[in-house]
């Protein structure tokens, strides 16, 4: 167990002491000049600084011309392209990377780092690793590179194992085989453990792809589904908007036609009023001319009356000339009246047949409004038909007066008449012939209530 104890600690140290030979030749100063075969070329290239063979060399514009390494030269200047030449002291002088120093640097031999003549210039006598071996590397400076980074025996690697569990992860290049062959047993035990490792995280895996598989079908499904329900919303949300514009349209169209239809509605009242006006002007000028006329009759049969007692009272005590005279007056008197009276009579049947013709037009208008009102219910239509007539001045009842009172208190009779014929229930209701015809009918019917309405109704109308 002490032994066991032992050589751990050993390997312990060994690991500890192991230096790589790419870490000789990293460094950020320049390179070191006892590896270069022909040290004598090697001195022309010194760093003025560090008084190594230049890495990465630059030269100053002073006299001299002085090489620096890069590194070298950017900490004395503080990484200025102008700074004071640090062996002449010359001010203002600038520096820049030599590409044909770094040609021929590059073309100079060199061994490598842990070869024997360079341990041998580093160390007398050295031993390393208790057998003298050492790298027999002889190249360019260029090819040292490579060599120290993927070639050399010296180079500090880890067990190709030592990802699966092997303990060794600091050994050189040469020891690689050695160990590979001792431990090789450990090696496959290691291999099969990992892969057993692998195979139940594999089967891990696939289980656990399984259900994501199958949550990967029923979410599929739910798209699915979810995208029929959003094209099925899309589609009636376009026949909604199919619907909500024809709608638009048709309520636009009915505005207009509403506007219109008040438009006409305003004109044809005031046409409506305007025939009132000129209807009851029309009826004064008759009863004006009325009265005119019976105070003319008047006079007339008094003067008539007068002349009778004028010509029994007369004696023969008068003279003839005065007799005749007095028939001369007489006579031109009632020529006058006569003419007097064909005048107003004139007048009077102009302004009667004016009046029939305002009337006429005013029951037109009536109609028309009826028409376009026809929708507002019967007991309305009736009823305007009854205010329409009952302004009229006429004091004898007529066809429609009565027809439109009879009909205000029987909406039923009315209903059939629009359903059947609009224009004819119209024309009841403001033409006197139409009307007559219907209360024919009314009473032709042998229906007693109909014809006991009727008779109130005009008995009412005559009162």
């Amino acid at each position: 167990m002490a032994q066991l104890m032992q050589n751990q600690g050993q390997q312990q140290q060994q690991q500890q002491a192991l230096i790589d030979s790419k870490s000789l030749i990293t460094t950020s100063k320049g390179w070191d000049l006892r590896i270069f075969r022909d040290e004598h070329l090697a001195q022309r290239f010194l760093c003025a600084l560090c008084h190594n063979v230049c890495r990465d060399p630059h030269e100053l514009s002073c006299s001299n011309a002085h090489l620096f390494c890069e590194t070298c030269i950017n900490d004395y200047s503080n990484n200025s392209n102008t700074t004071t030449c640090p062996i002449d002291h010359e001010l203002n002088v600038t520096h820049q990377a030599s590409r044909f120093v770094t040609r021929h640097i590059k073309e100079l031999y060199v061994f490598c780092p842990r070869s024997k003549i360079v341990c041998s210039k580093l160390m007398r006598n050295a031993r390393f690793n208790n057998n003298q071996l050492f790298c027999n590397f002889e190249g360019t400076l260029q090819n040292l590179v490579d060599h120290v980074n993927h070639q050399c025996i010296f180079n500090v690697i880890a067990c190709p194992f030592h990802l699966i569990g092997c303990p060794t992860n600091q050994m050189y290049r040469y020891e690689l085989q050695n160990h590979i062959n001792s431990a090789q047993n450990k090696h496959i035990s290691l291999a099969l453990q990992k892969i057993q490792k692998l195979q139940t995280s594999l089967k891990q895996k696939e289980d656990s792809n399984e259900i994501y598989q199958e949550q990967l079908r029923a979410l599929k499904m739910a798209s699915k589904a979810k995208d029929e329900e959003l094209d099925k919303l899309r589609y009636d949300n376009e026949k909604l908007e199919i619907n909500n514009s024809n709608l638009v349209q048709e309520c636009n169209r009915l505005k207009d036609e509403l506007n219109q239809a008040n438009q006409r509605i305003v004109s044809y009242s005031k046409a409506v009023n305007l025939l009132k006006e000129n209807n009851s002007k029309l009826a004064e000028q008759v009863d004006d001319l009325s009265t005119a006329q019976q105070q003319f009759q008047q006079q007339q049969q008094m003067q008539q009356y007068g002349g009778s007692l004028n010509h029994n009272m007369s004696s023969h005590s008068i003279y003839s000339s005065e007799h005749h005279q007095m028939n001369n007056n007489n006579n031109n008197g009632n020529a006058n009246n006569n003419e007097q009276t064909a005048e107003l009579s004139n007048q009077f049947n102009a302004l009667l047949s004016l009046q029939r013709s305002n009337v006429e037009s005013h029951k037109q208008n009536s109609s028309m409004l009826n028409q376009m009102n026809s929708a507002s219910g019967a007991a309305s239509d009736v009823g305007s038909g009854l205010d329409l007539i009952n302004n009229n001045d006429d004091k004898q009842p007529n066809s429609t007066d009565v027809v439109c009172a009879f009909l205000k208190d029987h909406p039923e009779i009315v209903s059939k008449l629009k359903n059947s014929n609009q224009i004819m229930y119209a024309n009841i209701i403001t033409d006197d012939k139409y009307a007559a015809q219907f209360l024919k009918k009314m009473l032709q019917s042998g229906n007693d209530d109909y014809r006991s309405e009727i008779s109130n109704i005009v008995q009412r109308l005559s009162q």
